[in-house]
């Protein structure tokens, strides 16, 4: 038993093999399911054109007890160390699975997978999820799609398989010789930004981008909260709408909504009700639709910066997921913008000169282009 870590491009490309060993089998799947929430990651990040996306949510008992504080210990543990936990836990599982009977669960499809499938009896599916233990949870994903659709082709995939004889082989996986693998949405992961792969010569010292509007067409935050209100608690819910409330009668500033539904999301994710690969999931959204022009200036420049109002809590993992050098964002106590943008991109350490690039869209980051004087600024 090893671990290995499939974290930046080295998940990107592993999820790319393994679509590119479902379609080498001559399997075309008119669907792809993603078996929340690390399935539903992989499922994102695999390049099926033409396939309808779907998530279905069935955790395994282990995560959801793997809260707050035992992400915030293991994630500061050695990797040596975190490793060593790693293989002790899945034999600790292992022995456990021998002495009874892995339970399956009963899985209720979503209404609009359950839809599609009735419209398209007899269609392909790809059910995926990124690493088989017991293969119960995938055996109760498949039991619900047979249920629902008897004549459907359904195959499913993943990345790993950690056991000798689950109850349920997957048809397609990246490794069957019980590897570990350490996500990027693992309490151990490594947190820091990977570097841009540079295809193209450099021709700007510093890139500083913004997100809304700029990189994206779209507002980021507004898509966060329907999101977050979707895996969040009912009392998460009623604290989102009230603040979404609030902010549309005026009664409380844009930031301060931003401010509250941020940390009702954080107190979902030290409660095991969201997780990191849940921002993930979301995160990766974000990226596939970055306009590939702004994108190209990140490639031209030795260091790459993403610059946003945008809440830390996602944007961190979108600059990860596109290699950008580093990100400043609003945490719960500043919002990044204006002068307090200023403020965080020199406390990176970037020396504004004349071949700093700062691309934007909004008139809030005017403190910002006037600091880039000497600089190229660029107005979305």
């Amino acid at each position: 038993m090893k671990v290995i870590s499939l974290e930046g491009t080295r998940f990107t490309e592993a999820c790319c093999r393994l679509s590119q060993s479902v379609t080498a089998s001559g399997f075309i799947p008119k669907a792809v399911v993603g078996i929340a929430t690390g399935g539903a990651v992989v499922a994102e990040a695999m390049p099926m054109d033409g396939a309808k996306r779907f998530a279905v949510t069935c955790r395994r008992p282990g995560s959801r007890a793997k809260g707050g504080l035992f992400r915030r210990v293991v994630g500061r543990l050695p990797r040596r160390v975190a490793d060593w936990l790693r293989i002790a836990e899945s034999r600790c599982y292992e022995m456990t699975g021998r002495l009874r009977a892995p339970h399956v669960p009963v899985v209720t499809l979503p209404p609009s997978l359950r839809e599609w499938l009735l419209e398209n009896p007899h269609a392909s599916v790809l059910v995926v999820d990124d690493a088989v233990d017991s293969g119960a949870t995938l055996r109760g994903v498949l039991d619900a799609m047979a249920r629902v659709a008897p004549e459907a082709d359904v195959r499913s995939a993943v990345i790993t398989v950690t056991r000798a004889n689950p109850i349920t082989d997957p048809d397609f996986a990246l490794y069957r010789d019980r590897t570990l693998v350490r996500f990027p949405w693992a309490a151990d992961a490594v947190k820091v930004v990977r570097p841009i792969v540079k295809s193209l010569p450099a021709e700007y010292s510093t890139a500083i981008i913004d997100l809304d509007g700029t990189l994206v067409s779209w507002n980021t935050f507004t898509r966060f909260v329907k999101f977050a209100f979707g895996r969040s608690g009912v009392r998460a819910r009623s604290g989102i709408a009230r603040a979404v409330v609030s902010r549309k009668l005026r009664r409380i500033s844009h930031w301060e909504a931003k401010r509250r539904i941020v940390k009702i999301v954080e107190t979902e994710i030290e409660r095991g009700r969201v997780t990191d690969a849940d921002i993930h999931v979301y995160a990766m959204q974000v990226a596939r639709d970055v306009r590939a022009l702004v994108l190209e200036y990140a490639c031209r420049a030795e260091c790459a910066l993403l610059a946003t109002a945008a809440p830390e809590l996602y944007a961190a993992p979108v600059a990860r997921i596109l290699g950008f050098d580093g990100c400043v964002a609003s945490g719960t106590d500043i919002e990044c913008k204006g002068a307090e943008k200023v403020k965080a991109v020199l406390a990176l350490g970037v020396d504004f000169d004349d071949r700093t690039l700062v691309v934007t869209d909004s008139e809030d980051d005017r403190p910002l282009m006037q600091a880039n004087s000497k600089g190229i600024n660029v107005m979305m």
